[in-house]
């Protein structure tokens, strides 16, 4: 076995994560198999998902 890469998740990537839309205003929840998760050096971690409403695709940063 050869591992190329470990990439550590946050604890908050197992569980739900609270959006809310810049577009329409929804506020919702998505769980892990629902956002996308992404690791960026000057932001840190970052969260994606599509708004249920509009489609409009929502970012939240984790804190």
């Amino acid at each position: 076995m050869n591992i190329v890469k470990v990439e550590i998740l946050p604890k908050c990537f197992e569980g739900t994560i609270r959006f809310t839309c810049e577009r329409c205003g929804c506020v919702f929840e998505a769980d892990c198999k629902e956002y996308e998760y992404e690791h960026d050096s000057s932001c840190g971690e970052i969260f994606s998902c599509d708004c249920p409403v509009c489609g409009r695709r929502c970012l939240r940063a984790s804190s």
